[in-house]
C-alpha cells in the first residue's frame, strides 16, 4: 500500500507508520543512545587498562 488511500501515484501520501512503530525520530535517537553507549563502554575500559597498566 503505497498512499494513504491505497492508490500510488504522483500525488499520493505517504502511509503514516503503523501503531507501536518507533518511526523516524525514535530510530534516530535509538542509534545515537547506541552510539554514545558505546563510546561510553570503550572509554570506560581503556581508562581501566590505562590504570592497571601504569599501577606497577
Amino acid at each position: 500500500m503505497c498512499g494513504a488511500d491505497g492508490c500510488c501515484g504522483a500525488g499520493s501520501r505517504p502511509s503514516p507508520a503503523a501503531p507501536g512503530s518507533p518511526g523516524t525520530a525514535g530510530i534516530c535517537l535509538g542509534l545515537a543512545g547506541l552510539g554514545f553507549f558505546l563510546f561510553g563502554a570503550l572509554n570506560f575500559f581503556t581508562h581501566i587498562g590505562l590504570i592497571i597498566n601504569t599501577m606497577g
